[in-house]
């Protein structure tokens, strides 16, 4: 059996990286030829490889965990593993990896101590559907903002559709 098979999940007791410090950026998997007039950017790879800079604020019992989970059970982070990730404004479960072993930083207090995480993403989940995105470019602003209860109707019949209606309703304003 392949190691992937058996991914090791994060555990709903332990809290999710919080959002000071967070950061993420895709890798940039293109290729820029200057021409005389010009140039030209094509992309290499069809991947989607994302490093993520995150902090965890652990108490001594999840710090102590924390540094067995990171160190045997993910091979000092080589193993991947599933953790809750914000991406495109939603959590979801993403398959992450140490990209950089896991650095202490501040105490807080006694009891608390803050880590930085540096993890690579094997694959960003995108709530919305490419068929979704592909209808809203066809659709210009002021269109989509005078039928906004008609979006909602429509998303709300669509048991496919997992793009947060009332989150897009709300940036819609």
């Amino acid at each position: 059996m392949h190691s992937r098979d058996r991914t090791i999940c994060w555990p709903d007791w332990m809290p999710k990286p919080q959002r000071s410090g967070y950061g993420y950026e895709p890798a940039d998997r293109r290729s820029k030829t200057d021409m005389e007039v010009g140039s030209v950017l094509r992309v290499n790879f069809d991947t989607d490889e994302t490093t993520l800079d995150c902090t965890l604020i652990l108490n001594a019992v999840q710090a102590q965990w924390f540094e067995q989970f990171e160190r045997h059970m993910l091979r000092q982070g080589a193993q991947w593993f599933r953790m809750p990730i914000q991406i495109a404004g939603c959590i979801e479960w993403h398959t992450v990896r140490f990209a950089a072993r896991p650095k202490v930083g501040s105490l807080i207090g006694v009891t608390h101590a803050t880590y930085t995480l540096q993890l690579e993403i094997e694959k960003r989940e995108l709530r919305m559907c490419d068929e979704l995105f592909e209808l809203l470019m066809c659709i210009s602003d002021q269109d989509l903002l005078d039928s906004y209860r008609d979006v909602r109707t429509f998303a709300l019949s669509i048991p496919q559709f997992r793009v947060p209606v009332e989150r897009m309703l709300e940036i819609l304003g």
